[in-house]
């Protein structure tokens, strides 16, 4: 652009007649109708660059990231607020007064203050018995109540968290205080559509009807690039339990085919036997020929199964 307005300049130094500075004039025209065209196009990328980026950010601006939960502290003393309007001001965010969840969650919550603050505890219900906005009660190892706190001195019923050194205090529930919201962050999208997202792995559960060998269920799941369910931790197994019918049978990747009564996962790592969830009487080999696992749904075990037998599976990558 920059080489055709000194092109123009030129021009124009160059030139004298009347019809010469015409020209000139519709050549400034056209530079002009690009430029236009040109900040046009620019301010569309910026506009949605700066709407992706608020889109793909995981907490609002003013808030802070920690661990899997965005946090705002309104720590401004002309905002400060009784403990039923800072719910509903964290409420708008599509939040609510903070939930403490475990003792490293307050250790930084306390750390990232210096002033009382309401969090989401009370007893308003039942004296002495605080619970926590979501119903559930307050687990008192995790706690940090200050000295001869709480007192209920004249009925306070709700909770507010100072820095670590002066611990908590029970306050009455219409006293401005500052407060701390929490809502879970945003986090993109893991698995593709018909997978189920679990701690950012994904799982496949066959459709009724969608019957295979444990052999063609292994080469369906790497079509996906994935796997016949591997076990890692008993959350994991209850939590996969917990997405199967009660009488539904699921192949997974586990056999013995290779060495009997010696089960291994198809990495070739070793079942561990406080993971394992066999039904009464099983692993039997009835036959000598089962040397593959189902997994049943509901209150339901493993059970060892001839691999040429039709199941449902389940995938994992």
């Amino acid at each position: 652009m920059d080489v055709v307005v000194k092109k123009v300049f030129n021009f124009r130094a160059q030139s004298h007649s009347v019809g010469d500075f015409a020209g000139a004039k519709l050549i400034f025209l056209d530079i002009e109708m690009k430029a236009s065209a040109l900040l046009l196009q620019v301010s569309i990328v910026l506009a949605f660059w700066a709407f992706n980026e608020v889109l793909c950010q995981p907490c609002p601006r003013g808030w802070l990231l920690y661990r899997d939960n965005c946090y705002y502290f309104n720590q401004n003393w002309y905002q400060r607020k009784s403990w039923y309007r800072a719910r509903i001001s964290c409420q708008r965010w599509k939040a609510d007064l903070v939930v403490i969840q475990d003792i490293t969650e307050r250790i930084w919550l306390e750390s990232s203050i210096k002033k009382a603050n309401w969090i989401g505890l009370t007893d308003w219900r039942r004296e002495g018995e605080w619970k926590w906005i979501n119903g559930s009660p307050l687990n008192y190892y995790a706690a940090n109540w200050g000295r001869n706190q709480p007192n209920n001195y004249r009925n306070q019923d709700c909770a507010v968290i100072n820095w670590r050194r002066r611990g908590w205090n029970d306050e009455w529930c219409s006293k401005r205080q500052h407060y701390i919201c929490k809502r879970p962050a945003i986090t993109p999208e893991v698995c593709e559509p018909g997978w189920t997202e679990y701690k950012r792995k994904c799982y496949y559960f066959s459709k009724t009807g969608d019957r295979r060998s444990w052999f063609s269920a292994q080469d369906y799941c790497e079509d996906k690039n994935a796997q016949l369910l591997i076990i890692e931790n008993l959350k994991e197994r209850n939590w996969v339990r917990s997405q199967l019918g009660d009488y539904a049978y699921h192949y997974i990747g586990l056999t013995d085919m290779h060495n009997e009564g010696k089960w291994k996962w198809i990495d070739t790592t070793s079942l561990d036997p406080n993971l394992a969830n066999w039904h009464r009487g099983e692993p039997n080999n009835d036959g000598h020929k089962e040397h593959c696992v189902e997994m049943q749904g509901g209150k339901g075990g493993w059970n060892d199964v001839n691999c040429k037998h039709v199941r449902g599976f389940i995938c994992k990558k």
